[in-house]
């Protein structure tokens, strides 16, 4: 009975899987040079708000995946 039992789980299991190759993948474009010029402050109850900073920080997103930063 138990064997039983373990076989009915596997073929549900794989009957289960899907193909996720037709899963639509929506790219997000954040190459560039871009400047921090505000931070969002929340307590953790959306409450939250936008500052305006005076900040040097600086972050370049490459193509290849890699993020550089001057600070």
């Amino acid at each position: 009975m138990r064997n039983s039992s373990v076989w009915i789980v596997m073929v549900f299991s794989l009957l289960a899987c899907s193909d996720d190759d037709k899963t639509k993948r929506i790219e997000i474009k954040l190459l560039g040079t871009w400047q921090l010029s505000e931070v969002y402050s929340d307590p953790g109850d959306g409450s939250g708000y936008f500052t305006s900073i005076d900040s040097e920080k600086i972050l370049t997103f490459l193509s290849s995946g890699t993020i550089n930063s001057n600070a």
